[in-house]
């Protein structure tokens, strides 16, 4: 349209200019073909600069187009077609046989027909499971890697040779609130009462045992508020076989506690030592009270007249006195 407006403008310019050369003769007649001539350069300049524009718009509309057409070609089919899911998957590497319910997890959205094969989407189906196998961060969670129980060969794995494990039943205290975590040192204390002795007696059952897993938990707690037991929890323990039978032992006679030790000391008490009732008792207190204090003493003889003589004691117990006539 431009163009044509144009040039309908330059073809009535020369009309005009051949109607005035006709009227007012020849000097006319050539300034009117000068004139003539400047309106056709000026129209043609003017025609190919609106060919030139026309031009520019039209490469530029074609560029645009393609952009769009490009922008629709790379937009992802999951997102355009399919749509995306909600999957589970753990937000730092876990390891082997850990306890899911205490692993941090997110939701990742993932393309729908890339969805692996048994691919966890609702969190409730992590309660109780553990790690079958190292899972690794920010990629969905599947079933095929998860298991109902511990796997038996990640703590057949942690036993130095020669070493059992064991496990043993522990609280709030008995567990030192819950710190005696995953690879921590500790001994085992058995408390029980002496009948010899009339009174509580506590042992060191066993020395610098490592702790394996705690409630099943192989991953070492760093918060005292996870740490804390809520309730009766389980411990087991690398000791040595012998070890192992001095704990079966010490949980029938009575009640074991862990003491947490610190993981470089090595060092050892040695030797039978035990704590008792009567050892909080002042010497001169003990004394009076020692089932050992003589009470008295008994004498009899027989038909032959032999005699036997007894030492009696403050608990009841007795002793014969070998040479009763000394």
């Amino acid at each position: 349209q431009f163009v044509g407006f144009m040039t309908k403008k330059v073809l009535m310019g020369a009309n005009i200019v051949n109607m005035n050369s006709s009227r007012f003769g020849g000097n006319t007649a050539v300034k009117a073909r000068i004139q003539r001539e400047r309106l056709l350069y000026i129209g043609g300049g003017a025609l190919v600069f609106a060919l030139v524009l026309m031009g520019v718009l039209i490469f530029y509309a074609k560029s645009s187009v393609q952009a769009v057409q490009q922008q629709a070609n790379v937009q992802p089919i999951s997102e355009s077609v399919f749509g995306r899911v909600v999957l589970v998957a753990p937000t730092s590497p876990v390891p082997e046989g850990a306890k899911l319910d205490q692993v941090q997890v997110k939701e990742l959205q993932w393309p729908r027909n890339e969805v692996p094969e048994g691919a966890i989407r609702d969190l409730g189906e992590l309660s109780g499971m553990y790690a079958k196998v190292g899972l690794p961060a920010n990629q969905p969670i599947l079933r095929a890697n998860l298991s109902s129980s511990p796997p038996v060969n990640v703590i057949a794995g942690l036993l130095p040779p020669g070493h059992r494990a064991i496990s043993i039943e522990v609280d709030a205290t008995s567990s030192v609130e819950g710190w005696a975590t995953p690879g921590a040192h500790v001994d085992l204390h058995v408390t029980y009462y002496d009948q010899t002795e009339k009174t509580q007696i506590t042992r060191v059952a066993v020395e610098d045992a490592v702790v394996l897993s705690y409630d099943g938990q192989m991953q070492r707690t760093v918060s005292s508020t996870e740490a804390k037991p809520q309730s009766a929890s389980t411990v087991t323990l690398a000791v040595s076989a012998k070890d192992a039978l001095k704990v079966q032992t010490a949980k029938a006679m009575g009640r074991i506690s862990l003491v947490l030790r610190n993981t470089e000391d090595a060092s050892s008490i040695g030797g039978d030592d035990k704590f008792s009732g009567l050892d909080f008792v002042q010497p001169e207190d003990k004394k009076s009270v020692s089932p050992s204090t003589p009470k008295g003493f008994v004498s009899f003889s027989n038909k032959d007249g032999k005699r036997s003589e007894f030492q009696l004691y403050e608990d009841g117990g007795w002793a014969k006195i070998e040479n009763p006539d000394l």
